[in-house]
């Protein structure tokens, strides 16, 4: 998974991995990971991850599993794009009006 850093769970706030809280507005970034749930076809979940800060010298995140004291640094940071306007398919359809003289979208 990375190199292990600690298994001390005093780290958990210093390296921004403290567990998500249930009520999303006491979520401060500063304190708490980002989770990240994969999971399989039927919904399970196969391991979900608490991705931390980024190291300061040098490229690397902090993360740890849920359930988890242990607190490693991967070599590269994740990156996870939050805003589906970050991730989605804008170019799936191009239309140009010019071919169209009519146009009737039903639900």
């Amino acid at each position: 998974m990375g190199d292990l850093v600690t298994d001390n769970p005093d780290y958990h706030e210093r390296f921004q991995l403290l567990d998500p809280p249930d009520n999303l507005d006491l979520w401060e970034k500063e304190r708490h990971g980002f989770g990240l749930n994969l999971l399989r076809g039927d919904g399970t979940s196969i391991v979900y991850l608490l991705l931390g800060k980024e190291r300061i010298n040098g490229p690397g995140q902090y993360i740890r599993q849920a359930g988890s004291d242990k607190i490693y640094l991967i070599s590269e940071p994740l990156l996870i794009y939050s805003e589906a306007d970050d991730w989605l398919r804008k170019d799936l359809l191009a239309l140009e009006s010019k071919h169209f003289q009519r146009l009737d979208l039903q639900k």
